[in-house]
């Protein structure tokens, strides 16, 4: 029996999309197109997203949790805003090393938020984190976690993670996977400190901690 692919349910809570779910088999290369197509026109179309089980599949996994993060952007409001005219980009700064730093970097390659270009860099731990709107941390810097966050104490920074625990040491926004599906955690305390509004609609759809 052939393995699974990326199942996903669509949720929408808008009134002017229907809320009865969708659900698909994303099989194909041309599935999962539509399905960050999909993310990116509607913001948060889902928070249920089914994980793979099979290896040959992760790369399909890594697009639909980019998709997810880079929306973010849509949910959040910085204290700041932009200057009238041409905003500058929204710049996106990947901590460390992580799987999801490849499909998050050819995401933000054609992505807009409001009119705004997403820039993404990669930086190695320990180095300056200046002039971000969003630091995703990775895995891989669980340990230096408290000390990043230490570093942005006080800036208006949305910090994201795709680790457990995570949120519940002061991550704004968390990616967790339960159940073989896709969750979010918020801990609005720590938005609250960075001072950043996340849109409620998100937050009705996000695991609140903190």
């Amino acid at each position: 029996m052939p393995h699974a692919g990326v199942a996903v349910a669509l949720h929408f809570e808008r009134s002017t999309v229907s809320s009865r779910p969708i659900t698909a088999n994303f099989r194909t290369r041309s599935a999962r197109r539509w399905l960050l197509t999909t993310l990116v026109a509607v913001g948060f179309a889902s928070l249920s997203a089914a994980v793979p089980t099979a290896a040959a599949d992760s790369a399909s996994e890594l697009e639909v949790k980019a998709a997810f993060i880079l929306n973010f952007l849509k949910f959040v409001e910085w204290p700041t805003p932009p200057p009238s005219g041409d905003a500058p980009p929204l710049v996106v700064i990947v901590v460390g090393d992580d799987p999801l730093a490849p499909a998050l970097k050819s995401a933000a390659a054609s992505a807009t938020v409001t009119g705004r270009q997403v820039q993404l860099r990669t930086v190695k731990p320990g180095a300056a984190i200046e002039g971000a709107h969003m630091v995703f941390i990775a895995a891989s810097e669980h340990r230096q976690l408290a000390s990043i966050l230490r570093q942005l104490e006080g800036h208006p920074v949305l910090t994201v993670g795709a680790t457990e625990g995570f949120a519940d040491s002061g991550v704004v926004l968390n990616l967790v996977v339960r159940d073989r599906k896709v969750r979010v955690e918020a801990n609005t305390a720590a938005a609250s400190r960075a001072r950043l509004r996340v849109s409620a609609h998100l937050l009705r759809l996000a695991r609140i901690v903190g």
